[in-house]
């Protein structure tokens, strides 16, 4: 027991010099994806969601036994002016050694990209001389596949691994890569739970098929969570290391960025949630979450700051329990 507090107090202490960061061309896909409630709460999820698509933020957040947990969860998303456009799938299932596996699969699309690497006539001191016929249109496309295992050390540590191989193809470009998640869920006490996720170990590497390579450093981010039965309220600070981009892909540890996340759910009724969040990225995001039994819906909005030239981003969820939905359709006649 006094190893696995160690273990808690290094990995707390890791967070506080690394922590999560998107970068300019690193493992993305899933960092920006996630449920609606991760969307509306402010993105610090580590330490307190429970469905099939918590994997992403945290391998060891499954956990079936949880009523608001509904194995199947479908998103659906559009964003930076409806160019971007992100949809996944994923599903939760328990063995009987109470262990959790969980599938996720996840798609980006980015579509009409001009292509104008043909169109350049000449050069000259008015600057470049077009042909516009030439310009030519083509997809920017993301996918991504997540399988994650969770484990349960004791009743109050539960830990996860998850493997997530991707594909990218850019106008005619190719790309994979390959990496692994690590995390854990402490129960401090009855209303307080710790969330800590060492993500793209050992390394994201992306190999292009042009023979380019793009790398990224393994983050560390936590965050915690108090919940009673009507309140849920979440914190997170992350505390990213820049990549300097060079032959041999050092790390800066002088250049750093800290960035929050902070979030809240009131539960005005049982089958009703109400969520809010800010984070450094996004100053306010907002959402609702419904309930039935077997099936739930969220809708998040968050948006940018005031001197972004994009609109609100929106996204949907929605959750199922195929065992409840079947148990309601062999008792309505058709």
């Amino acid at each position: 027991m006094l190893i696995t507090k160690q273990c808690v107090l290094g990995l707390i202490f890791l967070s506080l010099i690394m922590g999560i960061e998107t970068y300019p061309y690193g493992n993305n896909l899933f960092t920006g994806t996630g449920d609606a409630q991760h969307i509306a709460m402010g993105g610090a999820t580590s330490a307190w969601y429970h469905g099939p698509l918590s994997v992403i933020s945290n391998p060891a957040l499954p956990h079936l036994s949880d009523s608001s947990a509904l194995p199947v969860a479908f998103i659906f998303q559009k964003s930076l002016d409806n160019q971007v456009i992100r949809s996944a799938a994923a599903i939760s299932w328990q063995n009987s050694s109470a262990q959790i596996i969980s599938l996720v699969l996840v798609r980006r699309l980015v579509e009409d990209i001009p292509d104008s690497r043909n169109a350049l006539l000449y050069f000259d001191s008015m600057g470049p001389h077009l042909d516009y016929s030439c310009i030519k249109y083509f997809r920017h496309q993301e996918l991504g596949i997540l399988v994650s295992w969770t484990g349960l050390y004791n009743k109050r540590l539960r830990y996860g691994l998850s493997l997530k191989p991707q594909y990218f193809s850019l106008a005619d470009a190719k790309a994979w890569t390959a990496a692994a998640d690590f995390g854990i869920l402490h129960s401090l006490n009855q209303f307080t739970t710790l969330g800590i996720t060492v993500s793209d170990l050992p390394l994201s590497m992306r190999f292009w098929d042009t023979g380019h390579q793009e790398w990224l450093p393994p983050r560390i981010g936590s965050s915690i969570s108090y919940r009673n039965h009507r309140w849920l309220a979440n914190a997170g600070l992350t505390l990213g290391l820049e990549e300097n981009v060079t032959e041999t892909h050092t790390v800066n540890l002088a250049d750093r960025s800290l960035r929050y996340q902070l979030g809240m759910r009131f539960d005005a009724w049982p089958q009703l949630g109400l969520l809010a969040g800010s984070c450094s990225l996004y100053p306010f995001s907002t959402g609702v979450d419904i309930r039935m039994d077997g099936a739930a819906v969220t809708y998040a909005v968050r948006f940018h700051t005031s001197g972004s030239p994009f609109p609100a981003e929106h996204q949907l969820t929605v959750r199922l329990d195929p065992h409840k939905l079947q148990w309601i359709a062999e008792r309505i006649e058709p």
